[in-house]
């Protein structure tokens, strides 16, 4: 299959505002292995990377997306996702993820997949509220309305989740496996 990671991907960006578009028609990926930045499913409409500042607002992320709507990771702060419209996606609506601790100099597999040595790669201070998310995991059900994925000092609100195969919100830390391997729980 094709793989696209998403429409938009603000990397680096600060003080950026994507308000008020429409995503629809995004390819989606997954092998089935535990692996990438953001673990297995990696795909959104919209990416936030290393970004600063960065709000999402007013969007509406509608059938025949394959993925989440939006993956906030890799170090992204003081940025939110709000009153956006997340319905009948193939996955969720806003994912969050990043490394929950170093990553050893000694760790190949952990250095490949964008950890670097010494850095935490969680996201931080981030505020996903006032959206409506429903009928979400239309491909994939395996999926929550936010997902929080190891990130720090986040707020998550008077969001509204309905018809959800799995969860409303879902809270962990990143596993460590490597690929298709059983997460380090330690």
């Amino acid at each position: 299959g094709r793989f696209r990671l998403g429409l938009l991907e603000l990397r680096w960006a600060r003080d950026a505002v994507v308000s008020n578009l429409t995503f629809l028609d995004a390819n989606y990926y997954a092998d089935g292995f535990w692996d990438g930045p953001g673990q297995q499913p990696s795909d959104a409409a919209v990416r936030l990377n290393y970004a600063t500042d960065v709000h999402v607002e007013a969007c509406a992320f509608l059938a025949s997306l394959g993925g989440y709507g939006v993956a906030v990771g890799n170090r992204t702060a003081n940025s939110t996702v709000s009153g956006s419209l997340f319905d009948s996606v193939g996955q969720g609506g806003v994912f969050l993820y990043g490394y929950d601790r170093d990553c050893p100099a000694t760790n190949a597999s952990c250095r490949d997949n964008g950890a670097v040595p010494g850095n935490n790669t969680q996201p931080h201070n981030i505020s996903v509220g006032h959206n409506v998310m429903q009928h979400i995991g239309q491909v994939l059900v395996h999926v929550a309305g936010v997902a929080l994925r190891a990130a720090s000092g986040s707020h998550v609100h008077h969001n509204r989740v309905a018809h959800a195969p799995r969860y409303a919100l879902q809270s962990d830390s990143f596993f460590t496996g490597e690929a298709g391997g059983v997460p380090d729980n330690s």
